[in-house]
């Protein structure tokens, strides 16, 4: 699980933008929190491709900041401060390191999607049994899960995973290597204020069937005063 701390400066610059700083950390802090529960929750799966499942909050930002240290208690996993000079560097490097521990599939999810079910990553892992890669893919052209065997082919060298067109030159740079990757269902992320907006009123559609989903993000959007605010997107 890549986070980072929901500090001034910190992730989505866009809400930040058109909602206010102060908002967007809001919003950050509900996100960390529900993805940090899903992750808990297939760790805690006693059905799947693997029992022996660990989380790793691997953060860049704000190591030893409290929502971090709950996020970590909620997956109930370790954390790990991310290492090298630009996010593809990271994210190859948090790979290699999880490999070198002995972790026969490692699997890379953000904070940017809080929606995204946990069965999702069972699927993912369970793909890993038989693949040797397995994306996660956004609406956007990016990724929302990025996942390998071990070892793992290189996508990570100077790859730009903010750049929309990231999907398709992964998915193109794994073929030239002879991998086909498994794609799992597309899902998104929640960058600027459609997005947001999106999210609303599918958390409202959750929650009308099961009252408790997402209820850090929940509480965020309520305390914004965005909970009830527009139609369907």
């Amino acid at each position: 699980m890549f986070a980072d701390a929901p500090t001034a400066g910190a992730p989505k610059p866009r809400l930040a933008l058109e909602r206010g700083e102060i908002a967007a950390r809001t919003l950050a802090a509900g996100f960390l929190a529900d993805v940090a529960d899903t992750c808990g929750r297939w760790r805690a799966q006693q059905l799947g491709a693997d029992l022996n499942r660990k989380v790793v909050l691997y953060v860049h930002h704000g190591v030893e900041h409290p929502a971090i240290l709950e996020a970590a208690r909620r997956a109930g996993g370790r954390i790990e401060e991310q290492e090298g000079p630009d996010p593809a560097a990271r994210l190859r490097r948090a790979f290699e390191a999880e490999h070198e521990r002995g972790a026969r599939a490692v699997c890379a999810i953000g904070t940017h999607a809080p929606s995204v079910p946990a069965h999702l990553l069972d699927e993912a892992f369970r793909a890993l049994v038989w693949e040797r890669a397995v994306l996660g893919p956004t609406f956007e052209g990016g990724c929302w899960l990025v996942g390998a065997q071990r070892p793992a082919p290189d996508v990570f060298t100077d790859m730009p995973w903010s750049e929309p067109d990231a999907l398709a030159r992964t998915v193109e740079r794994l073929r030239a290597a002879g991998v086909e990757p498994h794609l799992l269902p597309f899902w998104y992320d929640v960058e600027d204020a459609d997005d947001l907006a999106r999210l609303t009123w599918h958390l409202r559609s959750l929650r009308a069937r099961h009252a408790g989903a997402l209820p850090s993000t929940w509480r965020a959007l309520d305390e914004l005063g965005l909970a009830h605010e527009g139609g369907e997107p």
